[in-house]
């Protein structure tokens, strides 16, 4: 099914999708630091960023649908990267004002930049399932 988008069609199953990603993503963010798993398997970190990204994406992707906006992806995809990269330089100044585990420390040329590559990976993903789920304008 072919959702129509821009001036007098809403895309509700687009923001459906984008609140569904959303919670899956808080939901398991909420899972993985309740349980530890952070410590215990730190690649779900790799599943987190990409999750977050397929979720960014959809969201602003979403947002961009009730706008006149042209370059609907390579818009998502630039917020994308400048929300990943906001979200890494929180966790620095989180590192430096809250006491973190060694496990949770984010040393950010290696842990940061490889978070902000897997959540545009993740953006990148998002790209895709809109796409398949013709979903994409």
């Amino acid at each position: 099914m072919e959702i129509k988008t821009g001036k007098g069609h809403g895309n509700n199953q687009l923001f459906i999708t984008g609140l569904t990603l959303l919670s899956c993503f808080l939901g398991l963010e909420l899972l993985f630091r309740s349980y530890d798993l952070y410590r215990i398997f730190p690649d779900v970190d790799i599943i987190s960023h990409i999750l977050a990204g397929i979720t960014i994406y959809a969201i602003i992707y979403w947002a961009l649908t009730k706008t006149k906006a042209k370059r609907k992806n390579v818009t998502a995809l630039g917020f994308a990267l400048l929300i990943a990269f906001a979200w890494e330089a929180l966790e620095q100044l989180e590192d430096r004002i809250i006491l973190n585990t060694p496990h949770m420390i984010d040393y950010f040329f290696w842990d940061g930049v490889f978070d902000i590559i897997t959540t545009m990976l993740g953006a990148v993903i998002g790209i895709e399932i809109l796409k398949l789920l013709k979903m994409d304008s």
